[in-house]
């Protein structure tokens, strides 16, 4: 019996502008699984292998690297991590398990939330969410934490490496969550098996429906309205909610987006140049309502006013109804 699953596909992708970029996967230790792990993720993502047993803190040589970035994806016994080698950041990973993560899940205010009332959840609803712009996939695990059904689209093959690794360790964990809170109560309070299950608390009880898939939002979206229209497929998804969280615009004063591992993603991502085009295909597919998360000063998106705007210290939440549902029965 597992407490959740949790789901990934691969659709045939390429790494946009890999050599500009110079991303390179490589493993830090000859551990079997580490080595076949890094060899998997190398033909996914069409990308030289290295060897980085020896000296897994060994800064690569670059010398012909153009503006000066060369980006590791280096598999480890634990985890995926994004390294950035010629600046010594802390590296990209995506850890559902990570303390900011765990304090969120238990002190973030639940459905009380601003993104939760926003989305629409309610004690006894909780909403098929399309999250469009997974990035790392916090807002994402929260939505599914609180009930919902969530699907993660995410375009950066990179990014949807880290998201896929966070999905199976989140998957794994959960069997020794089980096992932990069943043994808790017969072990000292200060035996390793109890900081363990003290650890999980957040996750105890949880029914995670937590979906991956890597492609374009703006393809996956018009595909899904393509056989809308022609109703060729009886299984065709069609979510109650698209939620959207574009990369924030540059600006000049000290932002979310101007802390290093921001822009360190933002890097990676690139600019959504296009979302503009994506939200007006979310208004044609979603069928309650779609969510952008925006910088509380940020123009609407396509210059479109939103039906109701939750409004937070340094964010806010606009929220575009469906044409057949009525503010009233929010």
């Amino acid at each position: 019996m597992k407490l959740f699953e949790t789901k990934c596909w691969w659709l045939p992708v390429t790494v946009k502008n890999k050599k500009v970029m110079n991303i390179v996967v490589g493993f830090t230790t000859k551990d079997e699984d580490c080595i076949a792990r890094a060899s998997l993720l190398a033909d996914q993502l069409q990308l030289p292998l290295l060897d980085l047993s020896e000296s897994s803190k060994k800064i690569i040589n670059c010398n012909n690297c153009s503006d000066s970035c060369l980006l590791l994806l280096a598999v480890t016994p634990d985890r995926l991590e994004l390294r950035q080698t010629i600046k010594r950041v802390k590296p990209l990973v995506v850890d559902f398990f990570s303390p900011t993560m765990r304090y969120r899940l238990l002190h973030g205010g639940g459905r009380k939330q601003l993104l939760a009332k926003a989305i629409g959840i309610r004690s006894n609803y909780a909403p098929s969410v399309l999250d469009a712009t997974a990035g790392l996939g916090k807002d994402a695990l929260v939505l599914a934490a609180l009930g919902c059904a969530v699907h993660m689209l995410e375009r950066s093959p990179i990014i949807g490496a880290l998201l896929q690794d966070g999905l199976v360790r989140l998957e794994k964990m959960s069997q020794t969550l089980l096992l932990q809170l069943t043994q808790a109560t017969t072990f000292p309070v200060w035996s390793e098996q109890n900081k363990l299950a003290k650890f999980l608390q957040p996750y105890c009880g949880l029914n995670l429906d937590l979906k991956l898939t890597i492609i374009d939002a703006a393809t996956f979206i018009g595909h899904c309205l393509q056989k809308k229209v022609q109703r060729s497929d009886a299984d065709i998804y069609v979510p109650e909610v698209i939620y959207l969280d574009p990369m924030y615009p540059v600006v000049q004063r000290k932002t979310a987006l101007n802390k290093e591992a921001m822009r360190f993603l933002k890097r990676v991502v690139g600019d959504d140049c296009d979302i503009d085009e994506l939200f007006l295909y979310a208004l044609q597919l979603a069928t309650r309502r779609v969510v952008v998360k925006r910088p509380r000063s940020a123009p609407h998106l396509a210059a479109k006013k939103p039906n109701i705007i939750f409004r937070g210290a340094s964010c806010r939440y606009d929220v575009y109804l469906n044409s057949k549902i009525s503010v009233a029965t929010i």
